[in-house]
């Protein structure tokens, strides 16, 4: 079966009228490409803000191996300091623009975010600048920082979320990618770091071609140069990393793996198999689809099933993920321990009869409920900050929350009978259980056909 087209634009009379905020897009001559809105926002009551964020592409797979835990240490340390101010002088200078300041490393990128009044916007962007191309990187800052993610390691080992995050990556990446380490790296790859290898990965990264500025609020195309002159000019010298790729196979079955947390009060499941991309057609259409399998209601099946039928759970929540590169389909609940394999047998359970069809009801209440969530977005700065970062990040459409609605209008229960026949694979599922292997493994091993493959506790691998 082919699948059906939910790429093409809504068709006349398709697409239900809400306000979008109209995008620019504009390229600096350096080659920095750039999406934003003039939306000012200035009432008597908010007064306009400006949302300025800078991607460059360091993000968690542009490391190797080797290198686990770099990404995240280069963006903590963006934070230090200018090679003109100290750490404590860049801080006074945000408090006097009274600016929130973020600078997340995300799987694609590390991205610096500064958030201000408008009235300041020509000192924000001169700072932003001069963050990103002049970061002071002092050795005292660096050996702090690199403490502190070595303790965040270590710690990592006493709470089984993160436990099963860190295995979820590893079942599904494999250990020797740079997907299947943990985002904060291990305690060998970062005590290996050096203050030099940070500076490296940094300017490996000031490659204006894959650079991304998305602006909200008081900006216009016009304004690049003169708010961002270095960008502007910024040499095309740097030989970016490559990005390592999360494409991984379908588990041949369904199999069961273990980390061992002698007493542990319950298990922390994760069920499932590798997904897509964000920039795949079917992205939007599977969060669509998963809404009434557990995308966060209540009256979902898989919360109605093990949370109130059942009360294994206070919880059940399933979703895909993905980025640039493809994600995971997962379903994740901390259950009690004795009911761990029950759980996650039903859980796989639900996955079948899933795939049997939904129904009319679960058709509308999806509609409504994202319908509603889509109406209620792009009035907040915040949304609209997303929606340039969302369009300049996967080259989506100026108006895909507009085709998303349309989508959603003519949605069908033949539409998501097929996206679960081709994207929810029961037979072929990774079940990873953190929690006390002398109670739960047995009931594992009957889950997984006899053979339970038990992992360690990622932290100085």
């Amino acid at each position: 079966m082919s699948a059906p087209d939910r790429t093409r634009p809504p068709g006349p009379g398709e697409a239900p009228r809400f306000h979008l905020p109209p995008l620019w897009h504009a390229e600096l001559p350096s080659g920095v490409r750039a999406v934003g809105t003039a939306s000012r926002g200035e009432t008597a009551t908010a007064p306009p803000i400006v949302s300025l964020t800078l991607a460059f592409p360091a993000g968690r797979l542009r490391e190797t191996t080797a290198t686990a835990g770099i990404a995240a240490l280069t963006a903590a340390m963006l934070r230090e300091g200018t090679a003109p101010l100290d750490g404590v002088a860049l801080q006074d200078e945000l408090d006097g623009l009274g600016a929130l300041f973020r600078v997340p490393a995300s799987d694609d990128a590390i991205e610096l975010t500064l958030v201000t009044l408008t009235k300041h916007l020509p000192r924000a962007c001169a700072l932003l600048e001069e963050i990103a191309l002049e970061p002071r990187f002092a050795k005292a800052d660096f050996e702090r920082e690199k403490e502190r993610r070595l303790v965040e390691i270590d710690s990592r080992r006493d709470h089984p979320d993160r436990v099963a995050a860190d295995a979820w990556a590893a079942v599904t990446w494999g250990e020797d990618r740079v997907g299947g380490l943990p985002a904060v790296g291990t305690r060998a790859t970062v005590e290996a770091v050096t203050r030099g290898d940070v500076e490296a990965f940094w300017r490996r990264a000031l490659a204006p071609r894959e650079l991304r500025l998305s602006l909200v609020g008081g900006v216009d195309a016009e304004d690049l140069p003169a708010l961002f002159p270095r960008l502007a000019s910024l040499a095309d010298e740097a030989d970016p990393a490559p990005t390592a790729s999360l494409a991984a196979p379908l588990p041949e079955r369904v199999a069961a793996y273990l980390v061992d947390l002698p007493g542990a009060p319950q298990t922390h499941l994760c069920v499932g198999h590798p997904g897509v991309a964000a920039t795949h057609p079917d992205f939007f259409p599977l969060i669509a689809m998963n809404y009434p399998l557990g995308g966060g209601s209540l009256s979902s099946r898989l919360n109605l099933n093990l949370r109130e039928e059942k009360g294994w759970t206070y919880g059940v929540h399933s979703g895909f993920d993905g980025g640039l590169e493809p994600g995971t389909f997962r379903v994740e609940a901390a259950v009690h321990t004795d009911a761990t394999a029950a759980a996650a047998a039903e859980i796989v359970r639900e996955l079948e009869r899933f795939r049997e069809g939904v129904t009319d009801d679960e058709v509308e209440f999806t509609r409504k409920s994202l319908g509603r969530t889509l109406l209620r977005q792009y009035e907040p700065l915040g949304a609209k900050a997303a929606l340039a970062h969302n369009v300049a990040k996967y080259g989506w459409p100026d108006d895909y929350p507009a085709r998303r609605l349309a989508w959603l209008e003519r949605m069908t229960r033949a539409d998501l009978d097929d996206l679960a026949a081709r994207h929810l694979h029961p037979d072929r599922l990774a079940v990873v259980a953190v929690g006390d292997g002398a109670r739960i493994r047995p009931g594992l091993e009957a889950l997984g056909g006899g053979a339970v493959t038990e992992l360690e506790r990622a932290s100085a691998g």
